[in-house]
């Protein structure tokens, strides 16, 4: 199950309000309050939005990698990213994006280092009394 922020869900909510109902019970129907046509969304909407924003042209499913790649900037928990991603293991969210992670990799270099650190500044004689 994928489990979004309080603020999320508000602002779904109050979208939810302004949309055309059809008891469907749908986030982002179309205008009539009915299921969404995948090309029209992609051609009349999605694509807008990137040109206004001045991004190249990416595939819709290009969202799911992009998500992916900002839980791991946010040094998200794997366990975490596997249930927000819904794959059936822990492995497969590495599998596919542990590349992403040097930044997480230089992070727990340096943690490591941080134990040395202390060591170093520890006054060796009082610990042998």
């Amino acid at each position: 199950m994928c489990e979004i922020s309080q603020k999320l869900i508000r602002v779904l909510k109050e979208w939810r309000i302004r949309c055309s109902h059809s008891g469907k019970e749908l986030v982002f129907p179309n205008l009539d309050g009915k299921y969404q046509d995948v090309n029209n969304l992609v051609k009349r909407k999605f694509q807008k939005v990137l040109n206004k924003a001045k991004i190249d042209r990416i595939r819709w499913h290009y969202l799911r990698h992009t998500f992916a790649s900002i839980l791991i900037n946010l040094n998200q928990n794997p366990k975490y990213m596997q249930l927000q991603m819904g794959h059936a293991s822990c492995q497969i969210t590495m599998d596919r994006y542990s590349h992403l992670m040097p930044k997480t990799n230089q992070n727990a270099k340096n943690a490591i280092d941080g134990l040395f650190i202390v060591k170093e500044k520890l006054d060796l004689k009082s610990v042998a009394k």
